[in-house]
């Protein structure tokens, strides 16, 4: 028989007294306790890097190095020292950057259609028709879509672990489709590999994450990392009251008064349609009146009696 848990704080109780039928435990006074001791529930112990009496439960160990499992195999007797190479999961690293270059696409082509639209092409006909973007001509999104590809494509992030200070020393480069026109970023893994192998920090201090030395700030002339410039220049347009929020509003109250203008253009069309039937039933009274009359003088005028004359003359 075997515990289903292990450590030092298990307790295994036989309470079916198999064991005391199998004369593995003998039972005293109203009390089953065990004649002898087969094995003694014990916690793996261990020490990593100087640090004593690391326990645990199992022979799982996740508390004893933060962000590493150590799996123990078997027991030690002789308390040997084991050696752990550990390296950087540039994995999961690479799948984040990724994650970051995919959605960054897709913002600059949700960008793309609302300024310049699209085309389509009738399936009958085969005629392809261009049709204009929703925000055709907005300065601010233009104002937005420039900026990011700059930042994106040349600018440097006050990388305070150098070698690397733009996306395109990792392997992160705006795309040469249509003359280099294509707002849209590539992804080199392998390039990005070698850079976390040669330099993880200085790649993380890319990003802005805190490792050798960034500092999120509020100023954007002193941000420091990729994520925190984005964010001090992002920030202020998508908050609540900010420059998005006021070019809403403002096509908001556009659209709300040109709203007020057809509804009364309509309420004027409607009331000069009706004017102009009402002067058509008078007219058409009118004329009905003066048909009526010119029936009436013309039997009267065939109804007049008709004279004749008749003349002579003579000769002598």
């Amino acid at each position: 028989m075997s515990a289903t848990q292990t450590g030092v704080s298990t307790t295994f109780a036989d309470n079916s007294w198999a064991q005391l039928s199998l004369g593995i435990t003998t039972n005293s006074i109203n009390t089953l306790k065990p004649a002898q001791q087969v094995q003694t529930a014990q916690d793996a112990s261990l020490s990593v890097n100087g640090v004593q009496n690391i326990t645990s439960a199992t022979n799982t160990v996740t508390t004893a190095i933060p962000g590493i499992t150590l799996n123990i195999n078997g027991s030690d007797a002789g308390a040997s020292t084991t050696t752990l190479n550990v390296s950087a999961n540039t994995l999961l690293a690479q799948t984040n950057i990724q994650a970051f270059v995919t959605q960054y696409n897709s913002t600059m082509s949700l960008i793309n259609t609302a300024l310049n639209g699209g085309s389509t092409t009738d399936s009958t006909t085969g005629i392809t028709t261009n049709q204009p973007g929703v925000l055709e001509g907005d300065a601010t999104l233009e104002g937005i879509q420039q900026q990011l590809r700059t930042m994106v494509s040349g600018s440097t992030f006050n990388n305070p672990t150098g070698p690397y200070q733009t996306l395109s020393s990792i392997g992160i480069t705006t795309s040469s489709a249509n003359f280099g026109e294509d707002p849209t970023l590539t992804f080199d893994t392998t390039q990005f590999a070698a850079a976390m192998v040669a330099n993880p920090n200085s790649v993380a201090n890319l990003f802005g994450a805190a490792a050798g030395g960034v500092t999120p700030s509020t100023s954007t002339s002193n941000a420091q990392g990729l994520a925190n410039i984005l964010e001090n220049y992002l920030q202020p347009m998508v908050m609540y009251g900010g420059s998005l929020s006021t070019t809403e509003a403002g096509y908001t109250s556009q659209l709300t008064d040109l709203q007020t203008q057809i509804t009364n253009f309509e309420t004027k069309a409607t009331a000069y349609e009706a004017a102009q039937n009402l002067k058509f039933a008078n007219l058409e009274t009118l004329l009905a009146g003066l048909n009526s009359q010119n029936s009436a003088l013309t039997s009267a005028i065939n109804g007049l009696p008709s004279y004749s004359t008749s003349s002579s003359s003579s000769s002598g």
